[in-house]
């Protein structure tokens, strides 16, 4: 499987897009996996996908459950290869506790592609513990 990222590892603070990844004219099948090592209490993150045929129109194609913790999370795309080329992630962050300070999530969102019996497998979330901040 090819791996790609859709973000690297980042700290995220506030809402944001990442970059666009060409897909390619015929793109294979294609999985995305979050991966949120650092969570903070009372915080949380949202992620949604979105695809375009040129790069410049975009439009949703997936949107993550919203996440609270610590955690590996795979999700499935079915891609119209005529209508999808290019994809790119967005995210809010979100705290709703009282205090001073921003959301801070620590994650990266990757995109797979590859044989689709192998992305099958691979899409039950799990968790893989959390580094806490100090």
């Amino acid at each position: 499987m090819n791996r790609e990222f859709l973000l690297p590892e980042s700290s995220l603070r506030e809402a944001g897009t990442g970059p666009e990844l060409f897909l390619g004219k015929e793109p294979d099948p294609v999985s995305v996996t979050v991966e949120v090592s650092r969570a903070t209490e009372k915080e949380s993150l949202e992620i949604s996908i979105w695809g375009s045929d040129n790069g410049v129109n975009w439009t949703p194609v997936a949107k993550l459950p919203r996440l609270f913790y610590c955690g590996t999370y795979r999700v499935p795309l079915h891609l119209d290869s005529d209508s999808v080329k290019y994809l790119k992630a967005e995210w809010q962050v979100d705290r709703w506790m009282t205090g001073e300070g921003k959301p801070l999530f620590t994650t990266a969102i990757s995109v797979e592609r590859g044989d689709a019996l192998a992305l099958a497998a691979g899409h039950a979330a799990a968790y893989q513990g959390c580094n806490l901040p100090s």
